[in-house]
């Protein structure tokens, strides 16, 4: 059959047997007429081939855009999340040189602690917990070093490491008050009111001479909607700080007069020989029954035994617990608290109380916890063989 008019000759299209052949496929090399040339550039392809072609060209440019876009994300991601350098300004070569000698001995204690001071004292809190894991990881624990990384801790906002931290220092040593508050302004910062109130009890009852937790107790205790015994503290710190405490003592009678508190103490007592175990022998009733108490007044607590509590009805108060020192051993103590507690002529009302074991023949210990009650004496107790108790009312001795 002739095409468009013409006589054929030569080999004609593998698709249209009625047309000449003018080139071949130069794939797969199947005869092509002019109708099913397919150009691939300038080169000549059947429609299949130049459709596998073109696939495979989309296919390369997808992998080479998709490879582009992971390279630039991890370059993106390199440049964000790689650590710069610390800059140390002035204290640059003093830090590196703390660096060089604490790594040239990664277990020397008192040079890695200089080199974690270093960093901290420059800002560079990061740099000092990364170190300190360090040292842990090849050295193990050493609690003076976590008190470095207590601080880096709370330098950087993460309370919830820096209370894992003071809980390894507080189970090394429990006796260490520092600990206890330390672990309390963490949980204060995380808003956990009755943790922070709990540790800042503990480290009061180490240190009842506290300049400072005092008035952290009282503000917890304030925002757990306990303004009477808010006081308490108050009261402590009035009675350990006489010469300096009037203001604090000013502020205490306003508050217990706008929240109805009962807290002055009625009445005076001379407890004559004060560290003599029988210096309040029949002088001492404890609601309703006459006690036997020992005199402590380093305690921050008045401590009364769990079978007079039960006499008593004194319940303690729920998830409240302390340590206190019990003829130089340290029990469990629950908190409660005591209607009144009269000794000879001296009575207080609602007097916070530890309950706990007490060696046999005692009911109880008066502490600060009722002491505090009363005018702070001229002399310190523990230079005097006397307390004398003076309520707030009598006219004070110049």
């Amino acid at each position: 059959m002739a095409y468009r008019g013409a006589e054929g000759s030569g080999p004609a299209c593998s698709r249209h047997a009625s047309s000449p052949a003018v080139t071949a496929c130069l794939k797969c090399r199947a005869e092509l007429c002019e109708i099913c040339i397919v150009y691939s550039g300038t080169e000549p392809h059947c429609w299949r081939c130049a459709g596998r072609k073109r696939l495979l060209r989309q296919f390369a440019a997808s992998l080479v855009m998709l490879a582009a876009t992971a390279l630039a994300s991890w370059v993106a991601l390199f440049f964000a999340t790689r650590k710069k350098p610390f800059d140390y300004g002035t204290q640059k070569m003093v830090i590196l040189d703390l660096r060089d000698r604490a790594h040239a001995d990664r277990c020397d204690k008192q040079k890695t602690l200089d080199y974690a001071d270093g960093m901290i004292a420059a800002g560079d809190y990061r740099g000092a917990l990364d170190d300190a894991d360090e040292f842990f990881a090849k050295c193990g624990d050493w609690f003076r070093l976590r008190w470095a990384t207590y601080t880096a801790h709370e330098r950087l906002h993460e309370y919830p490491q820096a209370i894992a931290e003071c809980t390894r220092l507080i189970e090394h040593n429990r006796r260490d008050h520092d600990y206890w508050w330390w672990r309390a302004a963490a949980y204060e910062e995380l808003k956990d009111w009755d943790r922070a109130a709990s540790d800042y009890r503990q480290s009061l009852v180490l240190l009842p001479s506290s300049d400072g937790t005092p008035f952290s107790l009282s503000r917890l205790y304030e925002r757990k909607g306990q303004p009477c015994r808010a006081l308490g503290p108050l009261e402590q710190y009035v009675w350990e700080h006489a010469d300096d405490a009037e203001s604090t003592r000013g502020r205490v009678v306003m508050l217990a007069a706008q929240r109805g508190c009962r807290r002055d103490g009625t009445g005076s007592v001379l407890i004559a020989s004060w560290q003599d175990p029988h210096a309040l022998d029949g002088k001492v009733v404890a609601g309703k029954i006459r006690a036997r108490f020992l005199v402590t007044p380093d305690s921050a607590y008045t401590t009364i035994s769990r079978s007079l509590a039960a006499q008593l009805g004194v319940q303690p108060i729920a998830g409240e617990s302390i340590d206190v020192d019990v003829g130089d051993v340290w029990k469990p103590a629950s908190l409660g608290t005591l209607p009144s507690l009269t000794v000879g002529g001296a009575r207080a009302l609602d007097v916070e109380v530890a309950i706990t074991e007490l060696p046999d023949g005692v009911d109880g210990t008066i502490g600060l916890s009722f002491l505090d009650r009363f005018r702070p004496p001229a002399d310190d107790p523990d230079d005097s063989d006397d307390i004398a108790l003076i309520d707030w009312s009598a006219p004070q001795e110049e």
